[in-house]
């Protein structure tokens, strides 16, 4: 369970917030449409025509009541396809249309999602939950409909106001999943309080939602989670493992620049996603650390599959341990390392493809220290000087010719 308070929000507070947050990105669409002429309310329930949308907006200022309400009835019946076209109207309306709008939207939230969520807390069906946002992925993400059914619930109960902007305002969703990230890791730090494992899911499923662009600062926050034992107890052991698993590896493999805390919680819980990601790392001819704990996760999770692009990294000296600009002893007091070892992604890459064809590290001279986290200690992998790593690499390189990378 969830420590957080659930409290469905107003729809006009959040479109209100996430306007100002969002700093005017969302653009009202030039109005269209005659006001003599009233769509009626089943063409817009059925299309959802924007522009039919805009058309009623624009009568809600007619100086004919009758025009004025039969638009206002024609847009409360409205369905949830329609309801960005009327947030839109809502940012950018003022005086009286404002208000009409501000009243309209409000009573569509009560049809469209505050019944509903009432309906589904008291009886958690898939009928029920099939009228809510979100329902769609978390089912096809979940094999066992009573965990999906059990961990929707909660999600939703923790998370009203991300699953209420879901539904209202897809468009204003990047500030509110920030506000919501950020206040749930401090929630993570907390000691006092349970760790909010629906709060997670909940950012992890909608923050994969098409269209949805992250700060790096919402992605830092969520993935905070990754590396917090509880949530990785969860993930392991939990009763609903499968189901926080597949939310969680739906969220590591996103369109987007994938960053240590993945990497190193894939190899630690093992995670089938961890072997694409790292894929995608090589692929992409990224340096640095990041290289790295790419070769140690297809390493880890024995991806010999992976070899190709794996030993492409034998020519990459991008630094690994210590940090450039740190020495070996400010990094490791006491150790025997000479004053220039270093471990570079070469050496990385020499360490793991040697692993995954079976081979035994000492046959370089390589004394590398296992770890069953991270299959060795990134900093037993580097040499004393450039000649022995430069002989090494070519005693692997003479008995195994280079493989085409796929």
């Amino acid at each position: 369970s969830n420590a957080m308070p659930a409290r469905v929000p107003s729809i006009l507070a959040l479109l209100f917030a996430a306007s100002l947050l969002a700093s005017g990105d969302l653009r009202a669409q030039d109005a269209t449409g005659n006001e003599s002429s009233v769509p009626q309310a089943s063409e817009v329930n059925s299309t959802a025509d924007d522009t039919k949308v805009q058309s009623l907006v624009d009568q809600l200022s007619s100086p004919d009541f009758a025009i004025r309400n039969a638009a206002r009835a024609a847009l409360l019946k409205v369905d949830e396809s329609g309801l960005t076209k009327l947030v839109e109207a809502a940012n950018t309306a003022d005086g009286e249309t404002k208000n009409q709008l501000s009243v309209i939207l409000e009573k569509l939230q009560s049809r469209l999602f505050d019944a509903p969520l009432k309906t589904f807390l008291a009886n958690p069906t898939r009928d029920n939950a099939a009228a809510l946002p979100g329902w769609t992925t978390i089912n096809e993400l979940v094999r066992s409909e009573e965990s999906a059914l059990f961990v929707f619930r909660e999600m939703l109960e923790a998370e009203p106001s991300l699953f209420t902007t879901l539904r209202f305002n897809h468009s204003g969703l990047p500030p509110v999943l920030l506000e919501r990230s950020s206040i749930t890791e401090r929630v993570m730090k907390s000691d006092s309080q349970p760790f909010p494992v629906a709060s997670v899911l909940a950012l992890m499923m909608i923050g994969t939602e098409p269209g949805v662009r992250l700060t790096g600062a919402t992605q830092s926050n969520i993935n905070a989670a990754l590396s917090h034992p509880q949530f990785q107890r969860l993930v392991k052991n939990g009763i609903h493992a499968s189901a926080i698993s597949a939310i969680t590896e739906n969220w590591l493999l996103r369109e987007h620049s994938v960053l240590d805390a993945e990497l190193l919680f894939a190899m630690k819980l093992e995670s089938p996603a961890g072997i694409e990601l790292s894929r995608r790392v090589l692929k992409a001819r990224r340096t640095g650390p990041v290289e790295c704990w790419a070769l140690l996760t297809l390493g880890k999770l024995n991806d010999t599959e992976s070899l190709a692009l794996i030993e492409a990294s034998l020519n990459s000296k991008g630094r690994f341990w210590p940090m450039r600009g740190q020495s070996v002893q400010n990094a490791m007091p006491g150790s025997n390392f000479a004053e220039d070892y270093h471990v570079q992604a070469s050496d990385v890459a020499l360490a793991v493809a040697l692993h995954l064809r079976g081979e035994s590290l000492e046959t370089i001279r390589l004394n590398a220290a296992g770890s069953e986290e991270t299959l060795f200690q990134p900093h037993s992998l580097g040499f004393n000087s450039e000649d022995e790593r430069t002989k090494a690499i070519n005693a692997y390189r003479s008995k195994h010719p280079a493989l085409k990378a796929q």
